[in-house]
């Protein structure tokens, strides 16, 4: 119970936002968190799956997946996961590149969301379509 008291804090103090725009200082393209910022990042994000989904079950219901990530997007966390997680550094991780690979998984079964927040001028759009351009 206490876990999902700090967690429910944590996003109501806006701590993820805070992260993301720490985060977001390091302009893309040229600029990118050094490793070991880039794979906290991922590994925030990683674990901020598995806590929520545990944490908000009765809130979200079934389509909490959808709910999670238009939250992350909300903050500015995801778009900063998905150039974080793009880092050499975070490729290295064998359980952090596994959970990489599950919250892509899971963000590509929320349509509805993909259509809402990768569009260009959208934070997440604008970080796949720098990170696409190269």
């Amino acid at each position: 119970i206490q876990h999902a008291k700090c967690l429910k804090l944590m996003w109501k103090a806006e701590l993820f936002t805070l992260v993301a725009n720490f985060i977001a200082v390091y302009k893309a393209p040229n600029k990118m968190p050094c490793n070991d910022v880039a794979e906290s990042v991922c590994f925030i994000v990683t674990n901020l799956l598995a806590s929520s989904a545990e944490v908000y079950a009765d809130e979200w219901g079934i389509d909490k997946s959808e709910k999670y990530f238009d939250k992350l997007a909300s903050c500015g966390l995801l778009a900063q996961f998905i150039r974080c997680s793009t880092s050499p550094g975070t490729w290295n991780i064998e359980f952090g590149s596994s959970m990489k690979y599950r919250i892509y998984e899971d963000l590509q079964n929320c349509q509805i969301l993909i259509r809402k927040k990768f569009l260009r001028g959208k934070p997440c759009g604008d970080v796949v379509d720098a990170i696409l351009r190269g």
